[in-house]
């Protein structure tokens, strides 16, 4: 078994200027691999299962109101969807499946029943959804973190409060760190480390692959682990190809808990980091992410300067339609803003709730005061990602105003955004989701 032991404390001051991993490694099974699977989707779709339609009627998450939904879908993500609609099991109304070639007429029906319909689509089906006055958004997002050439310059790009508690966790728990470059083979990093983390991390909503192909990965792989008096308590799974590190899986063991937990946690980011920056890279890829700004796996890559894409292989689509804006559908729409794809761009939409208003002439541009717009910028700051194209915010109010304004975030991120101000009683037909 080769290892190589990291120093938290001593680090090269400069980055190696190539990396330690051949450039073949881009071609090693697990990108094969796929490669494979894209192509399989692709010619498969044909003969793909059907879809289901199923209708719901559940109490929303946040309001506790009556909440009407569709799902249109392969129910890939339905616990997840169901689990940021409802506060509780919602009510079974009634499921069907239908072909893949009816999708767009199933939208067209249910929007005419329901004050939600959301569509749960894989590539490459998502690409022939009619896409008209619908919010569309990745399945998953990539996280990736640029990697100064200066590991000085690498702990200045991360959060202050980020990289002190990640170091304060390492000298806490004394712990340590090594890279297995023989990774597992036994399956003690699957049964022990990864398969109860994702259990206990993601509950009902676990997606936990199968042992064979957990293996197959290891094989081409490295171990990042992290240990206390040479125990295992964590370890991430890494490949490396050109001057990219990706991270695979990730496992903590069941016994850490609390705040040793978190700190954990923040040891294996900070490591890999670390490897990632002795073998050459420039680019360490943290995985997928939800589309939703208040994601916790969203939030916890983002402290690490991570920015967001939409990737190279297409994961399907999530599609939003909004219908009616009742009280549950409004309380869903100020608790959730999204991540929208336009084309190859991503932009962040979320709702605020603005004053009463009334008798103000269409476009006028009257609504919005200073205050207000301050504090919407406010909100729109500290919803920045990196990788966002720009903002746009929807200010719902009574009445009949239709204004908007523009201009540009704080700081030097240079990210227009726009403030339409719509009333609360015609969402029906008004098309969301335009590029800032």
């Amino acid at each position: 078994m080769a290892i190589q032991l990291l120093d938290v404390e001593r680090v090269c001051a400069h980055k190696p200027e190539k990396p330690t991993a051949s450039l073949a490694g881009i071609f090693k099974l697990h990108s094969l691999v796929t490669l494979v699977r894209l192509c399989m989707k692709v010619l498969a779709m044909p003969f793909r299962q059907k879809l289901f339609c199923i209708e719901l009627s559940g109490r929303e998450f946040h309001a506790s109101e009556k909440l009407m939904v569709v799902y249109i879908g392969d129910k890939s993500n339905y616990e997840y969807i169901l689990s940021s609609l409802f506060s509780g099991e919602p009510g079974f109304c009634r499921e069907r499946k239908c072909a893949w070639w009816s999708v767009n007429r199933l939208f067209k029906r249910a929007r005419k029943q329901a004050d939600l319909v959301v569509g749960d689509i894989d590539f490459p089906l998502d690409l022939f959804v009619r896409k008209t006055g619908v919010l569309v958004l990745p399945r998953w997002l990539k996280q990736k973190v640029r990697i100064a050439d200066e590991w000085e310059h690498v702990l200045a790009n991360l959060r202050r409060k980020t990289r002190r508690e990640a170091l304060r966790s390492i000298r806490k728990h004394h712990l340590s760190a090594r890279v297995v470059r023989d990774a597992w083979s036994d399956g003690a990093f699957y049964h022990e480390l990864y398969k109860p983390y994702i259990h206990r991390r993601y509950g009902s909503q676990a997606t936990v692959v199968d042992e064979g192909r957990f293996l197959r990965e290891c094989a081409t792989g490295q171990l990042v682990q992290v240990l206390q008096d040479n125990r295992v308590l964590g370890a991430v799974l890494v490949h490396i190809a050109g001057k990219q590190l990706t991270i695979a899986w990730v496992g903590i063991d069941k016994g850490v808990e609390g705040d040793k937990l978190n700190g954990v946690a923040d040891a294996l980011d900070l490591y890999t980091l670390m490897y990632a920056y002795t073998q050459g890279c420039d680019v360490m890829d943290m995985g997928g992410s939800r589309p939703f700004i208040n994601d916790g796996v969203l939030r916890y890559k983002k402290k690490w300067g991570s920015a967001a894409s939409q990737g190279l292989i297409p994961k399907g689509s999530f599609f939003y339609a909004l219908q009616r804006m009742t009280t549950a559908m409004e309380s869903f729409l100020l608790h959730n803003p999204m991540i929208i794809r336009d084309g190859q761009q991503l932009c962040c939409v979320n709702w605020v709730s603005g004053l009463q208003s009334s008798g103000v002439e269409a476009g006028s541009g009257v609504g919005v005061s200073a205050e207000e717009e301050a504090e919407i910028v406010r909100l729109l700051n500290k919803m920045y990602q990196p990788g966002f194209a720009g903002f746009h915010s929807y200010r719902l109010v009574d009445g009949d105003q239709y204004s908007e304004i523009g201009g540009y975030v704080d700081g030097d991120k240079a990210l227009p955004y726009r403030i339409t101000t719509i009333p609360r009683v015609n969402l029906s037909g008004f098309i969301l989701g335009v590029t800032p």
